[in-house]
């Protein structure tokens, strides 16, 4: 199986979750960003029983830290930064996307259960 589709049954798997707890999801705040490459896939969760694609994303701020697909410190580095500052900031937001990303497929390969 692909990423795109191991992805996206993830995203089935939650959306049982939440149902089973009870718990509501809101498809219109989720969206999707491609970090690294120019693959369009598309990701939906069910709302009202139809499925709601994703908006795509190509900036995104979280914890004060902005965030763009092609993770170059621009937009994500204060003005006050000197250059070789924003080298190590680069270094840094680089280093937490591959560990997020490691994480991503740990957690996909520990939700899956072998029958």
């Amino acid at each position: 199986m692909t990423d795109s589709i191991l992805l996206q049954n993830d995203l089935r798997q939650l959306e049982q979750w939440t149902e089973k707890w009870q718990l509501a999801l809101n498809p219109d705040e989720c969206k999707v960003m491609h970090i690294g490459h120019d693959y369009t896939t598309a990701f939906d969760l069910q709302q009202n029983g139809k499925p709601k694609v994703f908006d795509e994303s190509y900036e995104e701020k979280d914890l004060g830290i902005y965030v763009t697909t092609d993770l170059k410190p621009s937009a994500s580095v204060p003005a006050q930064f000197l250059p070789q500052d924003a080298m190590l900031v680069q270094y840094m937001l680089s280093s937490c996307v591959h560990l997020l990303a490691r994480l991503s497929i740990h957690l996909s390969q520990a939700s899956t259960v072998p029958k």
